[in-house]
Parts: structure tokens; C-alpha cells; sequence
């Protein structure tokens, strides 16, 4: 395992956007898989779902469900934007409209069951390298709710238990 800082690991996933982010994951993946017995599957698990969110999204645009060319069926209220009925929407157009929704959900379940897989297995792989300093739980739980910072806290555990096989 290399020993990374975890302020230059947290700093570079803000600065690049999570793009920093998704190389570390990648590359302690790879690292853990060649120094325990856990195995942490592709990180693909966790950027194939965002396919039927794009094109959801995609879908919702072609629909026309972000358009407001018409303001005859707009209601205006002080302090808020006019809200749109979309009640002359064509057919094909309400069709487009269901398909994104039912994409961005597929997206949602799917990215939901993938990264509870993928980050519990990366956490029973960190509990194992750490020889229980970082318990799955723990680590699950930072990297599922707070992950920005539980990225750097884990490779701070990392760098721990680096330093101490020494």
C-alpha cells in the first residue's frame, strides 16, 4: 500500500471534482485485493448506473419538460418563478417524459443496491488490512455518509498501518 497525505488526498478530490476521488478508490481497490483476502469488485458497480441517469436526463430534455413555451398555463405567484403545466404536451413528447423518470429511477435503485455492495466489501477489505482499526461498519458508514472526509480518514489508517509493519 502506498502512504498518500490525507490532507493532499482530500484536497485533490475537491480541486478535480471527485475525479481524484474515484482514481484513489481504483487504486487502494487494487492494492487491497493484492494484500487480503477480501475481494473488491470493478469500480464499475459504482459508475455504470449513472448510464440510465444520462440518459433520463436526456430523455427529459427531448421531451420538452424543461421548456416553457407557452405561458398561458402558468401560474405566477410574488417571490416565486411562474409554474408551468405541461397539459398540451403531446403524446409522444409524455412518452419521452415517463422513459426519463423510469431511466432516473432505474438509476437511483440501481446505484443505491451497487454502492451498498461495493462499499462493504471495500470496508471488510480495509477492516482486514488494518487488522481492525477501521471496523467494516465504521468505514462503511464514513464512506457512505460523509465520504469526503472518510476518504482521508481511511487513508489515514492506511498510512497507520503502514507505518507500523515498519
Amino acid at each position: 500500500m502506498k502512504n498518500r497525505s490525507p490532507i493532499t488526498v482530500f484536497l485533490l478530490s475537491i480541486i478535480t471534482l471527485g475525479i481524484y476521488d474515484i482514481y484513489w478508490l481504483v487504486v487502494t481497490k487494487n492494492e487491497l485485493n493484492k494484500r487480503t483476502k477480501q475481494h473488491v469488485p470493478t469500480i464499475w458497480l459504482l459508475i455504470f448506473p449513472l448510464i440510465p441517469f444520462i440518459a433520463g436526463y436526456i430523455l427529459l430534455g427531448a421531451s420538452g419538460a424543461y421548456n416553457q413555451t407557452s405561458t398561458s398555463d402558468c401560474v405566477s405567484s410574488p417571490g416565486f418563478s411562474n409554474y408551468c403545466t405541461q397539459a398540451n404536451m403531446d403524446t409522444s413528447n409524455k412518452g419521452l417524459l415517463f422513459a426519463g423518470f423510469i431511466l432516473i429511477l432505474v438509476f437511483g435503485v440501481t446505484f443505491f443496491i451497487t454502492s451498498l455492495i461495493w462499499f462493504f466489501k471495500f470496508s471488510k477489505a480495509i477492516n482486514e488490512f488494518t487488522k481492525g482499526k477501521m471496523s467494516t461498519a465504521v468505514t462503511f458508514l464514513i464512506l457512505w455518509l460523509i465520504h469526503l472526509i472518510g476518504v482521508p480518514l481511511i487513508q489515514d489508517a492506511i498510512n497507520d498501518q503502514i507505518g507500523s509493519k515498519k
